[in-house]
């Protein structure tokens, strides 16, 4: 669990469906981030929610 989250059903397990080219495009992300796919995922969740934060 990363610290800083206070939202407990943010960090629920989802199953989402995503298209082949999108998952191939999130293993390669996991890879060159050094991440397991649902870490990927994850933090690629939470940087588009802060940025929106920002705004």
């Amino acid at each position: 669990m990363q610290k800083g989250l206070k939202n407990t059903e943010f960090l629920q397990s989802k199953t989402i469906k995503v298209d082949s080219k999108t998952h191939k495009s999130l293993r390669m992300y996991a890879v060159q981030n050094d991440f397991t796919l649902g870490e990927a995922v994850r933090n690629l969740l939470e940087r588009k929610y802060k940025n929106n934060q920002k705004k």
